[in-house]
């Protein structure tokens, strides 16, 4: 069973372009990689089906609301791509707290 799907330049791109626009069709994806619609279609389905992209979700402006948002981030790597996953460019913007807390043990 293989867990990591294989990215090819086509599958790159395609992720750019959704990240770029996550509400773009697949037409104006096909038009701004230059690939036709049934490519970007049959690619964007084999990532969903591995589970690259589970789901589209809106960005949030958290500046345009007055109230504080928890968010946890989990990243499944192998070990040997961690120092490549975090060269890469960053899509987002974030400010992120951790107040330290102390913990009891209850038995």
């Amino acid at each position: 069973m293989q867990l990591f799907l294989k990215l090819d330049a086509i599958d790159i791109s395609i992720l750019d372009a959704f990240l770029n626009d996550g509400r773009a069709s697949l037409r104006d994806v096909a038009r701004e990689t230059s690939l036709s619609t049934p490519t970007v279609s049959s690619h964007l389905s084999r990532l969903m089906k591995g589970r690259l992209i589970k789901k589209f979700v809106p960005l949030l402006n958290l500046d345009a609301i007055d109230q504080g948002i928890v968010s946890v981030v989990t990243l499944k790597v192998p070990p040997s791509e961690v120092n490549t996953l975090a060269k890469r460019r960053v899509y987002a913007s974030w400010n992120i707290s951790c107040p330290r807390q102390s913990r009891t043990a209850v038995a």
